[in-house]
């Protein structure tokens, strides 16, 4: 929540009972917008949004993102920014949401410049522009924002710059991003315009595990099945995938949609392999309909539903 300007320049330990016991209430709020007050329109927009002391209504969000926006505030452009270019609270406005992320960029807040730069290099709201995004990631990343870093670093990459991309991941990852470790791991792994350095790869890589972080679980988890970069090491590897798989890595899935097929480390199971393979697709595998297809035209029309069944009893958040 942003404070009032009042309160604004106290030091946190002054304002510590204050905030744990005067949090505004939604008719607090309502007054202080009613005498302009641009944080606590903010705010309304905010808690309209989760439903948070307040009817959840997003139009009415937006209208109140708009009214501090239209105050200059940065926060609230950048809120009313997301939500016209994603064209939530009302109808989409992808140019109009592009202009106020620029409004709250230009201002210094980072979470803005971020958007922009996504937006930028997606092409909602206009044409793409990568030479844009990469200004707009620079400014974030060159201020510590970790996802920007990582941002630049897959930037520079696609255009064959290693070196740089080396250089903020090197950021990202000393920075704690578990995005930045995984990816930094990849680059110096397969020394491509970078000295192969895999003994340094392989601790990134393991740091990033230990976050827990999705890809990096799947990797490493693959690393042990295969013996590559890992030792042999079935068991490891299969706990490292379910613990992936569960956070729905597609790659993880997949991984033991093969394994379940094969019955290598797990029990030999077509059924689960093609609950996997199929949640492997939904997510985003595009690889995996080969696969997919294949194992289904060789199960019985019952085990096939089976399979779809327990897909989607994982889909509703229970794990395997």
């Amino acid at each position: 929540m942003r404070l009032p300007p009042a309160f604004a320049v106290l030091p946190v330990a002054l304002l510590t009972p204050w905030l744990a016991l005067a949090e505004p209430t939604a008719v607090d709020l309502n007054a202080a917008a009613k005498r302009g007050e641009a944080w606590a329109m903010l705010e309304l927009g905010r808690r309209s949004i989760g439903g948070d002391g307040v009817k959840r209504d997003q139009p009415a969000a937006l209208r109140w993102f708009r009214k501090a926006a239209e105050l200059g505030l940065a926060e609230a452009q950048f809120e009313l920014g997301r939500l016209l270019l994603l064209g939530r609270g009302a109808e989409s406005d992808p140019v109009g949401g592009v202009d106020f992320l620029h409004k709250a960029a230009t201002a210094g807040w980072l979470p803005a410049q971020v958007a922009l730069a996504e937006a930028l290099a997606s092409g909602r709201g206009g044409e793409r522009d990568i030479d844009g995004a990469a200004l707009w990631y620079r400014s974030a990343g060159m201020a510590g924002h970790l996802d920007a870093q990582v941002a630049l670093a897959r930037l520079s990459r696609a255009k064959g710059e290693a070196a740089e991309a080396e250089s903020w991941l090197r950021r990202a990852a000393r920075g704690g991003s578990a995005a930045g470790r995984h990816e930094l791991w990849r680059l110096l792994r397969d020394g491509k315009g970078v000295s192969a350095r895999s003994v340094e790869a392989l601790q990134w890589l393991l740091l990033a595990v230990e976050q827990n972080y999705a890809p990096a679980l799947a990797d490493l988890g693959q690393a042990h099945i295969e013996g590559i970069d890992a030792q042999l090491d079935l068991a490891k590897g299969v706990g490292l995938l379910r613990r992936a798989a569960d956070q729905g890595q597609p790659d993880a899935l997949m991984a033991l949609a093969r394994l379940h097929l094969s019955g290598r480390g797990v029990v030999k199971d077509p059924v689960r392999a093609l609950t996997m393979a199929e949640l492997a697709l939904t997510l985003g595998l595009a690889d995996a309909k080969t696969e997919r297809d294949a194992l289904a035209a060789s199960l019985k029309p019952a085990q096939i539903a089976e399979a779809r069944r327990v897909a989607r009893q994982w889909r509703d958040g229970r794990s395997f």
